[in-house]
């Protein structure tokens, strides 16, 4: 049985980062021949084709096949990684250093979660890649054993043909 990709995401959006990361990395592995699919706990309803319910995840996983875990926050996912039979990479994207928001504000306490949470994961998977140099740097110091850099997938094609938003480009409606 070919090797297969799971894409594990806690969320897909329409038009995030994160999400279109997500998108792309299944496209790429179509185009190259390899079967992969995207299972996330919450997607908008925009992307619904693009997702595989969540409890497949298991159903259809062998030891030759690769999850590419998402992470950017605390992650209740983690009974699925841990079950998974195959390789485990994280694909890590950065979690805001709680320093900048309000003291126990709840993005502040959301952040100092999941910094919590990706600490304690140090062995859960084979390989940890963050998105940046940067990125990678951190996941070393926080003991990951095996680490790389993967570069975010953009979607320069779609970015280019979006028009700005007029108060965000600093000129009025």
């Amino acid at each position: 049985m070919p090797m297969k990709i799971h894409i594990l995401t806690n969320a897909l959006d329409a038009a995030d980062a994160v999400s279109t990361h997500c998108i792309l990395l299944k496209r790429r592995a179509a185009e190259l021949g390899i079967p992969a699919a995207l299972y996330a706990e919450f997607f908008h309803s925009d992307v619904r084709e693009q997702v595989t319910p969540l409890e497949r995840l298991l159903e259809g996983a062998a030891p030759d096949d690769v999850l590419l875990h998402q992470f950017f926050n605390a992650s209740s996912l983690l009974p699925l990684v841990e079950r998974f039979p195959g390789r485990r990479i994280l694909m890590y994207h950065n979690i805001t250093p709680p320093r900048f928001f309000e003291k126990d504000s709840p993005v502040y306490l959301s952040c100092l979660r999941g910094l919590r949470q990706l600490r304690t994961l140090t062995r859960a998977y084979d390989y940890a890649v963050g998105m940046s140099e940067a990125s990678r740097r951190d996941l070393e110091d926080m003991g990951f054993p095996h680490t790389g850099v993967f570069p975010l997938f953009l979607d320069l094609e779609g970015l280019a043909a979006r028009k700005p938003h007029p108060v965000l480009a600093g000129r009025p409606k």
